[in-house]
């Protein structure tokens, strides 16, 4: 597992729904925030007899021969199918290297199964605390509310949907196993925030975990090709031109149910080895800003990597990258210079209730 995993640079928590300055630096610095204990205990486990009670149906439906039901609300706004934690990273070794640009559209047969708009489902990025964290870090009255939920689960022992579609690491995690979202969307900058609602027991290394490499967002915003996001690789620029850029040793996010995490849309991530007896739950969910339309058609997100975070605006550097004075990852400073070393954010816990 890796080294860093027990201690998360950038994992701090969100007391009453707020991040401090100190929390909004680490944020502009590591691409990522955790939210421990975020989601009150009745929303996610509502959230999560949702999801067994659909399992559920399917099984039956499956032993009866009657095919896979499928829930209401398909994800009418794209929310259920773009692209979040997993839709990219991994091997497999026993099916030979997948790229980590993913193959989009390859997934299970239930994939639409739990219905994007459920209100059990988007419940999850609606609560109080969260949506407070939200619109801190997209402004007062910025995020557009049109999201809805996408179900992740990965089985033990299987080829699930995910791992099938390089999706997720069989058994390890390189330095060349990331994609960003855009990568594999075919557009750079593609929403503004993913937040991710955990939803069984990730504590330890190894459980599916989301892997997220600190700092990248600023290296794949500068690399990354506009308007397709594509990332130069060692012969080029497509698929089958060459492995990635080795970004180094990722961070597993070691979560409990009721814990989320919020990461900017350009963060390289992957999602991590499964080795554990149980099925792993998550819930993502891709937020924008409401003008982040006519960001795009302004080509803003071209050279801005955070102008549709209007709460990290007083935290950046005069390049719009890291804070003046804070120490950044290595080769990730502001847009073209390079330097500094990581430091790592002392994760505070939520106040006793």
């Amino acid at each position: 597992p890796p080294a860093a995993a027990a201690s998360a640079a950038a994992a701090v928590a969100a007391a009453g729904g707020r991040l401090s300055d100190e929390e909004l630096q680490a944020f502009v610095r590591d691409g990522y925030v955790v939210l421990r204990g975020i989601v009150p205990r009745e929303v996610w486990a509502t959230a999560k007899a949702y999801i067994n009670g659909r399992l559920g149906t399917l099984a039956a439906a499956g032993a009866s021969g009657g095919g896979v039901a499928t829930g209401g609300g398909s994800g009418e706004d794209g929310a259920g199918d773009d692209g979040g934690e997993e839709e990219a990273g991994g091997r497999e070794e026993e099916q030979g290297a997948v790229d980590p640009a993913g193959r989009a559209h390859e997934r299970h047969s239930f994939h639409k199964a739990w219905g994007s708009s459920s209100w059990q489902l988007v419940a999850l990025g609606r609560c109080a605390p969260v949506a407070r964290v939200l619109e801190q870090l997209v402004g007062p009255g910025a995020v557009d509310l049109h999201f809805g939920a996408q179900v992740a689960l990965r089985f033990p022992g299987i080829r699930d949907d995910l791992v099938a579609a390089g999706a997720a690491v069989r058994s390890r995690v390189t330095g060349r196993d990331w994609h960003t979202d855009g990568l594999r969307q075919g557009r750079k900058h593609p929403f503004t925030l993913l937040l991710g609602v955990c939803l069984s027991e990730q504590s330890e290394p190894d459980q599916g975990n989301l892997c997220i490499w600190p700092g990248s967002h600023h290296f794949s915003h500068r690399h990354s090709r506009w308007p397709d996001g594509k990332i130069r690789r060692a012969d080029g620029w497509d698929s089958g031109e060459g492995a990635l850029p080795d970004l180094g040793e990722p961070v597993q996010l070691l979560l409990r149910p009721g814990d989320a995490f919020v990461a900017h849309s350009e963060i390289a991530h992957c999602g991590g080895p499964l080795l554990g007896p149980e099925i792993r739950y998550m819930a993502y969910f891709r937020i924008k800003h409401r003008a982040w339309r006519e960001m795009l058609e302004q080509e803003r997100f071209r050279t801005e990597l955070f102008c549709d975070l209007e709460g990290v605006a007083h935290m950046l550097g005069h390049d719009g990258g890291c804070p003046p004075g804070a120490p950044c990852p290595e080769g990730v400073r502001g847009r073209d210079a390079s330097g500094g070393a990581e430091a790592a954010s002392a994760e505070r816990r939520p106040s006793p209730a």
